[in-house]
């Protein structure tokens, strides 16, 4: 399955990589629901997760999320976190806000690898619960949330929600 993560040096443009995802913002009160990932051999496979830089997510927390499969709707993608990541169901998903970000690349040395990314707000039924490919699961204060160690430049994305300039 191929998942819309670019990789730099491979021909493809920008060199230095692009990725299309969508993030899930699950609220309950004034926390936000974090996770960090176990067995990252399902989230290669169902996720998208690049295996060659653990140092980008081992032990970081990170919002839910998924890379976009070729051809899969941005909705598609976030309503997919939601029942498959989250195993849960929402009773409202909605597009909140589209992000695009540009930094140095990890894979492609001097260049810049670019991000597009769509967030959504989810209410969701119930509280998910820690699944075998989560190494923690749970809500968190906005502020306190500010303060964690996020992988994969989650904390961009985290920053956005407080402030849509950023």
């Amino acid at each position: 399955m191929k998942f819309s993560r670019f990789g730099g040096g491979d021909g493809e443009f920008p060199p230095g990589g692009f990725c299309i995802s969508s993030f899930v913002i699950a609220r309950k009160g004034d926390s936000i629901l974090l996770c960090k990932i176990a067995q990252p051999e399902i989230w290669n496979e169902r996720w998208s997760l690049n295996l060659d830089y653990p140092e980008r997510w081992k032990g970081k927390w990170q919002i839910p999320s998924s890379y976009l499969k070729f051809g899969e709707h941005p909705d598609s993608a976030a309503g997919r976190v939601v029942e498959d990541q989250l195993q849960a169901r929402s009773t409202k998903l909605s597009r909140s806000l589209v992000k695009s970000f540009a930094g140095e690349s990890i894979s492609v040395a001097g260049q810049i690898h670019w991000d597009l990314c769509f967030i959504y707000e989810a209410n969701l039924s119930e509280d998910p619960k820690l699944q075998p490919w989560f190494a923690d699961l749970r809500y968190v204060s906005l502020k306190a949330a500010l303060e964690l160690d996020f992988g994969r430049s989650h904390d961009m994305i985290l920053a956005s929600l407080g402030n849509p300039e950023v």
